[in-house]
């Protein structure tokens, strides 16, 4: 992740500090992570040395280089793991999770009974 100060990493023209952590070595899934504060949390788990697979819906148009991509809607159970199962083989282990789920695009309904 390029980035004009040291610690930083550049993510859609905006700076974020890098986590203080070596991850070299750790694998890491994050869900949501194409965009966003998904894909922010990938890029620096990726600038910390983490092997970093990402999932969505459908695939983005472009992402970070080393950035590993699977499609996969996790509000399937079967997709959802899947693509933990496909992250564990990529990378021999599974060391991080992140979820970042898209709201509610429809309102809930009131489960409050009237009185």
């Amino acid at each position: 992740m390029p980035s004009d100060q040291p610690g930083q990493v550049t993510v859609a023209g905006a700076s974020a500090p890098t986590l203080p952590q070596d991850l070299t070595g750790r694998a890491a899934l994050v869900t949501g992570g194409t965009r966003g504060i998904g894909l922010v949390i990938s890029s620096r788990l990726l600038a910390a040395g983490a092997d970093v697979l990402v999932c969505g819906r459908s695939e983005p148009g472009s992402l970070p280089a080393n950035l590993a991509f699977e499609a996969a809607d996790v509000r399937d159970p079967e997709q959802a793991a899947a693509v933990v199962a496909g992250a564990t083989s990529r990378f021999g282990r599974l060391d991080i999770g992140s979820s970042w789920p898209r709201p509610r695009t429809r309102p809930c309904r009131s489960r409050t009974a009237a009185v």
